[in-house]
This record gives structure tokens, C-alpha cells and sequence, in this order.
């Protein structure tokens, strides 16, 4: 009876076992992946005609060509496929094509270039015969917002995929430091800013943390916070990518579920020495308020880019730089590599990866990286 009572006890544990073996092998660890080769394919920025001030968003055209918005000088500068300056295409000003002091880029499709601002005007750049762009026309909503929404994507020729924006009206209220996170709708428009759809999907994104300095505030951001994105990808289908359930859902131009991709990464601690990069240019009396804030855990992804046949996961921010992961679309990982710390990625085509290279003793400039990925 007693050999019995021994195998009835010891089945279950080496059933659990083998369960928590098992299991542990499914998670993805970053650390294990091997590294993916790249290389640095053209860097444009300073010459003859042009000197960056401080560089912000980027197009690019279907030939290749590249649109920069300078928020330092206020223009837009177009480089070609090659990074030769070409022309400074618009400059600040207050009349039609002309840029105010704040403003954001959107791809509308079609090689059309579109400027928003802060309110409700959209000016509209196209390229000639000979691919550069100039100002084209402008449309004006009637709604008399100075809020507006920002642009995410096209989903067909004269609808857009957007968020309406958020501004802080009364600091005072965030400086208290609310719960964590906030709701932020997407919604769908027409491209003279008419609501066709006031609420697709509802997406998590976090509050910043508010502190007061010299009579005004300071705005930090706190580390490792998860972040839902929404990606638009072709004819109107999108991605929504919730780290926090490290889920990727697709959906289609109808809005109906594709296919759900359920990452399984391994739980990464945030250590002393993540907190000392991310709060290396912060007041310890800033930090200290901010650090409470921060999750025990990074999330599975920072930011999340997707190419045509690849998902390219922002993961990590470090001393050696920033962290990529690269995973096919049924969710194979392939690797990773890391990126320059001063490098912003705005874009991936292909295997090209677009950036706003942000040095702060060389300056600003753009470049273009090569990835090379197996077949």
C-alpha cells in the first residue's frame, strides 16, 4: 500500500514537471536569438544648401525619395534616393503651403504628401515629372477645432485612419499624476476632417508624469509603460498591437478579426541599471518621483513596425544601443540587432529602415539602414 501511495504522489510532480519544462521551452528569449547582420546603406543631412537644425518626421516617395520635416528652420526638405539634398519644398509662413510653427507629416497614398496642423487644415504636396514635390492644394474643415486629430494611415483614397488629439488644457489637474493610463480612441475621417466613424478601436496609452519647474511644468515620460499602437497596413487593413496582453490582432478593410498572434516572450526584469539609462538626464528629485511609477517588467515590445512580409519589434533601450527583434508574420522569431541609441526609426520598407539619426555632437541627419534577412 505504501509502494502505491509513493507512485500516486510521484506521477502527478513528474507530470507537473515536464509541464513547466515544456512551457519554459516555448518562451521566446531575446537574449538567444541570434544576431541579424545590417549595415548602414546612405546617411543624408548637412550640405551645401542645407544644414539640419532639428529634424522631426519623414516620407517616403515610391521612387525613394525622402521628405524630412526640419521643426528647427520650419521647412520640409526633400533628399533623393541616393541622399543628395534637392530642394527645401516648403518654408514657415501662414499662407497656403506654408508651414506654422508646429505641424505633422501623413502619407495620404498615391505618392501624396500630407501637412497637418494644429487645427484643422491639411495642405497637400504631390511630385512633378521629375519627382519633386510641391504644394498642390488645401482643405479646411468647418468644425472651427484647434484640436484637430492626427492622421495614422489611409485607409481608402479619401478616408483616413486617425486619433483625435490630446491636449493639455489644465496642467494643474495632470499634476497630481492620475492613474496611470488613459483611453485614446481611433477613429475613422474623410480627408476634410468629417467623422465617419467615432470610435474603431479604443487603445491603452500611458499618462505622462507632470512636475512643476521654475513657475512653469516639466513633462517626463516614464519608462517602460505599455503602449498600444495601431498600425494601418495595405487596403485598409490594420494592426493592433496591446503589449500589456503581448497580443497581435489583424484585422481586415471590414473590420473583422484575421488572426491573432499571442507572443510568449520571457518576463524581463527592469534593472538598476535600466532605470540608470533611462533616467540619465534626469533631476534625482524628477527621478525619484517618476521611479515609483515604473513596472516591475518590460513589456514585450516598446513600438512595433511592419514591413510586407516581416514585424519588427522595438524592445529594449540601453547604453549599447536599441534593441530589434524580427519575427515573420506567422510569429517565428528570426533575431535580432541593435540600432545606434541616437537612432529614431520612423519607417521600414523591406528590409530598409528608415531613421532620424539624432547625435548630439555631430547633429541631425537621416539614414537608411540595410537588413540583411535569409529567405
Amino acid at each position: 500500500m505504501k509502494s502505491i501511495l509513493q507512485i500516486t504522489f510521484i506521477v502527478p510532480f513528474l507530470l507537473i514537471s515536464c509541464a513547466s519544462e515544456d512551457s519554459a521551452t516555448d518562451l521566446i528569449d531575446y537574449s538567444d536569438l541570434p544576431e541579424i547582420p545590417y549595415h548602414l546603406d546612405l546617411e543624408a543631412g548637412e550640405s551645401e544648401n542645407y544644414f539640419p537644425a532639428r529634424l522631426n518626421e519623414l516620407f517616403v516617395s515610391s521612387g525613394g525619395s525622402i521628405i524630412v520635416s526640419d521643426h528647427g528652420s520650419t521647412t520640409l526638405e526633400q533628399f533623393s534616393p541616393n541622399g543628395k539634398h534637392l530642394k527645401t519644398i516648403a518654408s514657415q509662413g501662414g499662407g497656403p503651403g506654408e508651414l506654422p510653427s508646429f505641424f505633422f507629416l501623413a502619407d495620404v497614398g498615391n505618392d501624396h504628401l500630407m501637412v497637418e496642423h494644429q487645427g484643422t487644415r491639411r495642405d497637400f504636396f504631390q511630385p512633378n515629372e521629375n519627382g519633386i514635390y510641391s504644394y498642390q492644394s488645401t482643405i479646411t474643415s468647418d468644425e472651427g477645432s484647434m484640436v484637430g486629430s492626427t492622421t495614422l494611415g489611409l485607409r481608402t483614397d479619401n478616408q483616413l485612419y486617425a486619433s483625435p488629439r490630446n491636449v493639455i488644457r489644465n496642467p494643474q489637474e495632470l499634476m497630481v499624476n492620475p492613474p496611470d493610463y488613459r483611453t485614446q480612441k481611433v477613429i475613422i475621417i474623410d480627408t476634410e476632417s468629417n467623422m465617419l466613424r467615432d470610435s474603431l478601436v479604443t487603445l491603452r496609452t500611458p499618462y505622462p508624469h507632470l512636475t512643476e519647474s521654475g513657475g512653469g511644468f516639466r513633462i517626463d515620460l516614464v519608462p517602460y509603460r505599455n503602449i498600444d499602437r495601431f498600425i494601418p497596413m495595405e487596403n485598409g487593413e490594420y494592426l493592433v498591437a496591446r503589449p500589456e496582453q503581448s497580443t497581435l490582432s489583424f484585422f481586415d478593410f471590414d473590420h473583422n478579426l484575421k488572426n491573432q498572434l499571442d507572443l510568449n516572450i520571457a518576463p524581463r526584469p527592469v534593472e538598476r541599471s535600466d532605470l540608470d539609462y533611462a533616467f540619465r538626464n534626469t533631476r534625482t528629485d524628477v527621478r525619484r518621483g517618476i521611479e515609483t511609477r515604473v513596472h516591475s517588467h518590460k513589456p514585450p515590445f516598446l513600438d512595433i513596425f511592419v514591413s510586407e512580409e516581416h514585424l519588427w519589434l522595438h524592445t529594449d533601450n540601453g547604453e549599447d544601443g536599441k534593441e530589434f527583434v524580427v519575427f515573420e508574420m506567422d510569429g517565428n522569431p528570426l533575431g535580432r540587432f541593435l540600432l545606434s541609441e541616437f537612432d529614431d526609426v520612423k519607417k521600414i520598407i523591406g528590409t530598409k529602415i528608415y531613421s532620424i539619426h539624432k547625435d548630439p555632437d555631430m547633429g541631425d541627419s537621416v539614414r537608411v539602414y540595410e537588413v540583411s534577412l535569409e529567405s
